[in-house]
């Protein structure tokens, strides 16, 4: 590993910062477990329990009926909540309708029509350009949706926000996947992780302590990205190649051997490759039996992967209810440096202790943290996957239609909060059998690719 797969791996965590977004909702609808309304005088403040997620009063609100008796307790209340979200302040989850039209919903809606359109424009117009475009309207949508105190605005804004997400999620990774040398993909995927990105935000949040606040932090660590991928970084030579765009595809490949102080890349003649436009490109998938299968195999994986994933992350404040931040950081701690096995063996522990009533202990969270960890694998998998299935011209929209079967599995994932609400143990068996049947899919359908050079696919 030389400087140059250094600073590609800075850049690709760089770019997770702001597609980390995606974990966001955790922290937009964190409520503790018992709030309190303080009153001009101890008799007429009270503090009551928080019932799914809705700050508001239910039934008698009054000093009377309140859960502490005096204003030490109260105190105490108040000064141990972690963290100020959105929800508390908009309240929006004491209304029925929006216990299923979730901020997840709205901002995953955003990122499946993003990573859909996005991929798509990456194959025609260049991957550098489609990634800067997305930052570039990205990360104010994200600032905003904090910065105008209006619920509607904030819902619209977030919806932008899981839009560019989607450029971020699909564009970035495949840009800088295409510069790395081959033999280095996988260490990008090892050092360069959305864990790291959920670690970072988790502690920004921690230490901002508001919605709104941390919204803007993220927002000045990721805008100095635009400016670096501007002067820094070639466009992909592998795209160029694929365009039969010589001189402009020998200028990235002296760029990217400067960069790394040696003969990072060879020269090759390139000739262009057949246009590729999305629905002609999808039909010659279908028709053809080897694409055809691996893109199925495609679906499974990216739909079950982060269906448990993001169905995971956005539960993991009920892991240990009176600790949100200890349990958050293990878990992250725990994501970085852990990234191997099988989610089904933690999904399968969490399920049995939902069962025994012992969801918010100390051994399910143990089981909890094991299923999210052994998740990430599958996360890497989906992106090295399509990268090193599909070929450089249609790469783009493989990965975007993929991303938007994951999409398709993050907005059900806010759906299914529904379930969990109603049933727990109905939403950790969902988890159980989607996930076995995915393993047996890629056990046996999946095709090793490991180390394949991306201009040969």
């Amino acid at each position: 590993m030389n400087r140059v797969d250094i600073l590609l791996i800075v850049f690709l965590q760089w770019i997770y910062m702001f597609s980390s977004q995606m974990y966001m909702p955790l922290f937009l609808n964190y409520m503790p477990t018992e709030k309190c309304v303080k009153g001009v005088t101890n008799a007429t403040s009270y503090c009551y329990k928080v019932q799914k997620k809705c700050n508001h009063c239910i039934g008698n609100c009054s000093a009377t009926h309140s859960i502490c008796s005096d204003e030490v307790c109260v105190d105490r209340i108040e000064s141990v909540v972690p963290f100020h979200s959105a929800a508390e302040d908009y309240g929006h989850y004491c209304e029925d309708t929006f216990q299923t039209f979730r901020t997840e919903t709205v901002q995953y809606t955003g990122v499946f029509v993003g990573t859909i359109l996005f991929g798509s424009l990456s194959d025609v117009f260049g991957r550098k350009n489609i990634l800067l475009i997305g930052l570039i309207l990205g990360i104010p949508s994200m600032l905003l949706s904090g910065e105008i105190n209006n619920f509607t605005v904030f819902y619209i804004f977030r919806l932008l926000t899981g839009f560019f997400t989607g450029c971020s999620m699909v564009v970035g990774w495949g840009y800088i996947s295409e510069l790395v040398a081959p033999d280095q993909r996988m260490h990008l995927r090892s050092f360069a992780t959305y864990p790291m990105g959920r670690a970072i935000i988790t502690l920004i949040c921690y230490l901002s302590g508001d919605w709104r606040m941390a919204n803007r932090v993220i927002s000045i660590i990721c805008a100095p990205l635009i400016v670096a991928i501007f002067f820094i970084l070639p466009e992909s030579h592998v795209w160029l190649a694929s365009k039969g765009r010589q001189e402009e595809y020998e200028a990235s490949i002296d760029r990217m051997n400067k960069l790394a102080g040696c003969e990072y890349f060879k020269k090759i003649t390139v000739e262009a490759k057949a246009k590729a436009k999305m629905g002609k490109t999808l039909k010659k998938v279908i028709v053809h039996p080897v694409l055809r299968k691996r893109l199925l195999c495609l679906f499974s994986l990216w739909f079950v992967t982060f269906y448990t994933s993001y169905g995971l992350t956005l539960n993991s404040d009920g892991m240990i209810k009176t600790n949100f931040y200890v349990v958050q950081f293990i878990l992250c701690g725990l994501l970085v440096t852990a990234k191997i096995g099988c989610s089904s063996i933690g999904i399968l522990g969490a399920l049995i202790l939902v069962f025994c009533q012992q969801s918010g202990t100390i051994i399910f969270a143990i089981f909890f943290m094991l299923a999210s960890i052994m998740i990430e694998l599958c996360a890497d998998i989906c992106y090295l996957a399509v990268n090193e299935l599909m070929p450089t011209e249609i790469r783009g929209v493989a990965t975007g239609v993929s991303s938007m079967v994951g999409r398709i599995a993050n907005i059900a994932t806010a759906v299914s909060s529904v379930v969990k609400e109603k049933w727990e143990p109905g939403y950790y068996i969902i988890l159980l059998v989607i996930g076995v049947a995915n393993w047996l899919v890629s056990f046996f359908l999946l095709d090793e690719t490991k180390g394949v050079d991306l201009n040969e696919v």
